[in-house]
Order: structure tokens, then C-alpha cells, then sequence
């Protein structure tokens, strides 16, 4: 009996080590306020958060997170655009979400361009809170005493104003973009290739045309030579031949006359 139940406590230490140490937060959920509970063990994570609920209660919410490592505590952006950005700042230790105040929201300071501005503590958020919602019921109230007519004049001016600004603001970032310096470089600089590309093509093909005319145009004109040449021997030697011919007949016929010798007598011969 003794091992099993040394076993057991083993296991139960291994359970507790796998699942890990249990931690406590300060909780202000409804589920804690239904069970009139006012904190909660958790082995992920402690977590304070700011909601904007507009039912006057309090504005930031405490309590745990049964995951160590949650998505909501990197304070991504919604996945609707128009959604509410998520804020929420985690802790790791005992009740260390007790006297966390989280930073304010971007939508919540009026006229700070800044979003990472801070807020010290909880008097501010709600002061801040209490005077959105009297801004908010008098603005309620000057549209209840306004007539619908003026009301609608005054939609109508502020559609105009507005769709007018927007397209002014179009116009003027599209404008950039059409007139950008790079991208007439860019055409500029293509033009500048295309010209350069064309001039030394035309003078590699005029070079490489009065290569080739050199070259040929010499093989042709002593290929003319040498065929005026040859056509003038061959008619020499044919005029050459004729001559010869004449010649050979005026010797036949020179020997086809009768061969007369005729001896004249000398002096010697009278004389005797």
C-alpha cells in the first residue's frame, strides 16, 4: 500500500509539473462577479483589458487566461476592419494584474496624433470615458432640438465636403505616382539604350558591308581582268593563225607557177 501511494503522489507531481504551476489573478469578470468571486487560478497567464462597453461599467476587465500562450496578448490587429483593436496586457505571476492599468487606446484620446501615449491610472480613463458620454448626450440633444431639414442640409454639406476632400486627396496621391521622377528616368534612360543599341548595330553592319564590298568587289575586278585578258589572247592567236594560213597560200601558189631560170651572159663569156 505504501508504494502505491508513493506512486500516486509521483504521478500526481508529474501531472502538475506537466500541466504547470498554478497562479493567481484578480478577477472582475462576469463570470467572477455571478460566483461572487473575486480572484481565479489559472496555470497560463493574468490579464488586464480594456473594453469599451457603453453600459457604465467599468471600463477595464480583469482575470486569467487558461492558455500560456495567447494570441490576445500580442494585441494583433482585428481581422474585421472595422473591429475594435484588442488591448490587452498579460502577467505571469501572482495577482500581478491587480494594480495594472493598460495603456490607452488610440481611439479613446481626442486629438493625440501620438498612439503610444500613456495613461497613469484608472481616474483618468474613466474621467475621460465620462466626458466622451457628455459629449456624446449633447450632441443627442442638438440634433433632437435641430429640424430634420437642417439636419439633412447639414449631411448633405458634410457628404460634399467630405467626398470632395477625398477625391482632392486621391488626385494628389495618385499624382505623385503618375508624375514620379523614377519612372521618367526609367522611359528616358530605355530611349537612350534603344538609340545607343541602333547606332552601333548601323555601324557594325556599314563596316562589316565595306569589308565584304573590298574583298569581293577586288576578286571581281581581277576575275574582269583576267577574262578581258584571256579573251584578247584568244583573239590574237586566232588573227595570228589567219595570217599564217594567208601566207601558207601565198607561198602555194607563189610555188605553183612555173620555175624559169634565166642565165644572162657575162663578160668572161664575150669575151672568148
Amino acid at each position: 500500500m505504501l508504494w502505491i501511494t508513493i506512486l500516486i503522489l509521483n504521478l500526481h507531481r508529474i501531472h502538475a509539473g506537466f500541466k504547470g504551476t498554478s497562479i493567481t489573478c484578480e478577477c472582475t469578470t462576469l463570470h467572477c462577479i455571478k460566483n461572487n468571486m473575486k480572484h481565479c487560478n489559472t496555470t497560463g497567464m493574468c490579464f488586464s483589458q480594456y473594453l469599451e462597453r457603453h453600459d457604465g461599467s467599468h471600463p477595464v476587465v480583469r482575470g486569467c487566461i487558461e492558455s500560456k500562450t495567447p494570441l490576445l496578448c500580442e494585441n494583433r490587429r482585428p481581422a474585421v476592419a472595422k473591429g475594435a483593436w484588442p488591448f490587452l496586457l498579460c502577467c505571469n505571476s501572482n495577482l500581478c494584474n491587480r494594480d495594472v492599468v493598460p495603456t490607452a487606446p488610440p481611439w479613446f484620446v481626442h486629438g493625440a496624433r501620438d498612439n503610444d501615449t500613456m495613461v497613469s491610472d484608472e481616474d483618468s480613463i474613466l474621467g475621460k470615458n465620462e466626458a466622451t458620454g457628455n459629449y456624446r448626450h449633447k450632441k443627442d440633444q442638438i440634433d433632437a432640438a435641430t429640424p430634420p431639414s437642417s439636419q439633412m442640409l447639414s449631411f448633405e454639406d458634410t457628404s460634399s465636403s467630405f467626398g470632395s476632400s477625398f477625391k482632392t486627396k486621391n488626385r494628389s496621391s495618385s499624382l505623385p505616382h503618375i508624375i514620379s521622377p523614377i519612372y521618367i528616368s526609367v522611359v528616358i534612360l530605355g530611349i537612350i539604350s534603344l538609340i545607343i543599341i541602333g547606332i552601333i548595330a548601323a555601324v557594325v553592319l556599314k563596316r562589316n558591308n565595306r569589308y565584304y564590298t573590298e574583298q569581293y568587289g577586288t576578286l571581281e575586278h581581277q576575275h574582269e581582268q583576267n577574262c578581258l585578258k584571256h579573251n584578247m589572247m584568244s583573239y590574237a592567236h586566232s588573227a595570228h593563225a589567219h595570217c599564217d594560213c594567208d601566207s601558207e597560200v601565198e607561198s602555194l601558189s607563189q610555188c605553183s607557177q612555173p620555175y624559169i631560170q634565166v642565165i644572162y651572159p657575162t663578160r668572161d663569156s664575150n669575151d672568148t
